[in-house]
């Protein structure tokens, strides 16, 4: 492998991310009143399969329509769509933890 080629698969990756964290900030506040109601009542992993499910309808139709502007080929499309789905859970997950009270102290182990 070129240096020329390795350049441009790490430039390539970059705006896939770039795209993706784009689409995630664009759907985030749809998704978020989605899950806001119920994502307090269950854990860390609950919480996280929940958005994915919750977002998946969501970001497909964003995505398609955005993939299709931006000229992404096929055999991209499917990392773009992981990568959306990973930001806009953590993006659920950070807002989510941003809004719970704050405890003093440390939590003793029972």
């Amino acid at each position: 492998m070129s240096l020329k080629s390795l350049f441009q698969i790490i430039t390539g990756q970059a705006k896939l991310k770039r795209l993706a964290e784009n689409l995630a900030h664009a759907c985030s506040s749809v998704v978020w009143q989605k899950v806001e109601s119920r994502i307090d009542t269950m854990t860390h992993s609950q919480a996280r399969g929940y958005v994915r499910v919750k977002a998946g309808r969501t970001v497909r139709l964003i995505l398609s329509d955005t993939l299709r502007r931006n000229l992404i080929p096929p055999r991209h499309q499917t990392k773009v769509l992981e990568l959306t789905m990973d930001a806009i859970v953590e993006q659920a997950l950070l807002k989510y933890r941003g809004q719970q009270p704050q405890t003093l102290g440390l939590q003793r182990a029972a």
